[in-house]
């Protein structure tokens, strides 16, 4: 199973806006929102802000109730023991949290915007002031402004960005390990996923195994016709054998 993380231009960006929170003047707030639609890579940018700046990090989930949440962040902040009511375990994660100094990330924060959890993340960071970042869909940021006293609180906001060609270059030299993907065949790929870091990554897997069965080690726009790609609306294999019928007519 490969272990790396492309460098992408999105991963990037978090680990701009997390250094900017951890460098900020006291007297600013401390709140980062990092938005886009799915497949941009935002959680690998997570992870790996997480790992460069030794930052918390919680995914929220649809089930989660504001008891849970608070459960899951004192088990990340390996709060042992504190039991009781929920003011209790939310100033207990926010004495930690300002112990360590360390950033909170949530990922899928999306999830927090229901049943008053948004309510106890802000809470939190008002115990703490240390830099917390919702990681969440494309329409947060709008969402977000239903709760005034946090988007009044985020300090930087950035939306994700779709891959380029030197993003898919990183993704190929991971993904399509030992395989030459051409220029154009890159550019390709983007143009059918619409440049989703998750759809390319699925893709170039997709082409290695067929190039290795076929025993390639070089692939062009030809090549894609062999492969079943997954793109946008599902298999594009049948658009690529249209266009060159068309073309070839």
């Amino acid at each position: 199973m490969q272990g790396d993380l492309a460098p992408l231009r999105n991963v990037a960006a978090l680990l701009e806006m997390v250094d900017q929170l951890q460098h900020r003047s006291v007297t600013l707030p401390g709140i980062g929102v990092f938005f886009g639609r799915h497949g941009a890579g935002k959680t690998s940018a997570t992870t790996l802000a997480a790992n460069e700046y030794n930052a918390h990090i919680v995914q929220a989930k649809s089930t989660w109730t504001r008891q849970h949440m608070a459960d899951v962040l004192l088990e990340e902040l390996e709060l042992k023991g504190v039991k009781g009511t929920l003011p209790r375990k939310a100033d207990a994660i926010s004495r930690a949290l300002a112990l360590s100094d360390r950033p909170l990330i949530i990922d899928d924060a999306q999830y927090l915007m229901k049943s008053g959890m948004m309510d106890v993340a802000r809470d939190i960071y008002e115990g703490c002031f240390t830099p917390l970042i919702f990681v969440g869909e494309p329409d947060f940021e709008a969402n977000l402004t239903k709760w005034p006293n946090i988007y009044d609180r985020v300090l930087v906001s950035t939306e994700t960005l779709p891959c380029n060609a030197t993003d898919a270059g990183h993704l190929a030299r991971i993904y399509c390990a030992g395989v030459e993907v051409s220029p154009d065949t890159l550019d390709e790929l983007l143009r059918l996923t619409d440049g989703s870091a998750r759809k390319l990554s699925v893709n170039f897997e997709r082409i290695r195994e067929a190039a290795r069965r076929r025993g390639q080690r070089q692939v062009d726009t030809d090549f894609l016709s062999l492969v079943k790609l997954h793109g946008i609306g599902g298999a594009i294999s049948a658009q690529l054998g249209n266009q060159r019928k068309r073309g070839a007519a």
